[in-house]
């Protein structure tokens, strides 16, 4: 959606209800309800925010401007929700001291050196834990570049891409 177009395109609404798995198990997204093309010639597009809470960039919030980084920031909050099968947000966490955004929260168990407990079982159940603790940990690594406060710092869509790639050879 970034790159096959003249102009860019952008989702704003990546979560798990928006990607659906083919027979092959190609991830293909859908409700293009709320996306919005950037005009030729700019960075980026000014718009009403709106979108799924905890899935919109900050500086979107505070801006109402959007380009490609701000689909990097909803894919990077999409990352722990396949890794750990929970919310992307969830206003109860705070009340059991914990996080109310999900990469947030694991980044903080992962500081705690609690990172497994925080992985599906159905992930961790398949394979010895050790070969896939590395593989997993980048993957939650991942997910925080991606959603590095500064738009700036995040990855391009096609930088995450290869970092996926990778993580699959090295599996």
């Amino acid at each position: 959606m970034h790159t096959a177009f003249s102009r860019p395109i952008v989702h704003r609404n990546l979560k798990a209800s928006s990607v659906f798995l083919d027979q092959n198990y190609v991830a293909k997204l859908s409700d293009f309800s709320i996306t919005v093309s950037i005009p030729e010639g700019e960075s980026h597009v000014k718009d009403r925010v709106e979108g799924t809470i905890g899935l919109i960039a900050p500086e979107s919030l505070r801006t109402g401007c959007f380009n490609e980084k701000n689909d990097v920031y909803g894919f990077g909050v999409l990352l722990p929700v396949m890794l750990t099968g929970q919310r992307a947000f969830d206003s109860s966490r705070p009340e059991k001291g914990e996080e109310f955004l999900l990469v947030d929260h694991v980044k903080k168990n992962i500081q705690k050196n609690r990172f497994r407990e925080m992985v599906d079982p159905s992930i961790t159940a398949k394979e010895p834990w050790p070969r896939k603790e590395q593989q997993l940990e980048a993957f939650a690594g991942l997910a925080f570049k991606c959603t590095y406060h500064s738009a700036e710092d995040r990855p391009t869509m096609i930088e995450v891409a290869k970092e996926l790639r990778y993580m699959y050879q090295i599996s």
